[in-house]
């Protein structure tokens, strides 16, 4: 009778083992250009490339390797990108300005002058494997000596 209850004696053992998972999710989440790499996303197939040059894992398939991402929920998102002033009092300008736009003065009239360089931001955007909610950020930088008065006007 003992044989219509066989011990389960536990299979083969993983051949990806946690901490090579967690090793995967780490430098999928680290953009290429930080590892020496010469491009600027990982596809599966390079990141799988990655991972058995440096020997991180001895083989991996590309399907495993989405598995593994998925199963640790990282997912690749678009990049995004900002621009932050240097300045200390930016934030009691940028509200001034806000009230402004939301309050005018009822006997007046309200003239923004912006001055700013190219409005493409570099680098550009492109997109990474992350986790939920963790897009990377790349700052959005503008050349100094570059930019040109707008005026943005309302009538």
């Amino acid at each position: 009778m003992d044989s219509l209850r066989p011990r389960w004696a536990g299979g083969r053992p993983p051949k990806i083992t946690q901490e090579m998972r967690s090793r995967i999710v780490e430098i999928a989440a680290t953009r290429p250009q930080l590892l020496k790499e010469p491009f600027t996303r990982w596809s599966l197939t390079k990141l799988r490339d990655y991972l058995i040059n440096s020997k991180v894992v001895p083989s991996i398939s590309k399907e495993r390797l989405r598995q593994i991402l998925l199963e640790e929920k990282v997912f690749i998102h678009r990049t995004k990108s900002w621009k932050r002033s240097p300045d200390p009092d930016f934030d009691k300008k940028a509200a001034r300005v806000l009230r402004l736009y939301r309050r005018p003065p009822g006997d007046g009239v309200v003239i923004c002058f912006d001055e700013h360089g190219p409005i493409s931001p570099i680098p550009h955007p492109g997109w990474s494997w992350t986790p939920p909610g963790r897009a990377q950020r790349l700052p959005g930088q503008l050349q100094e000596g570059q930019g040109r008065a707008l005026l943005l006007r309302g009538l």
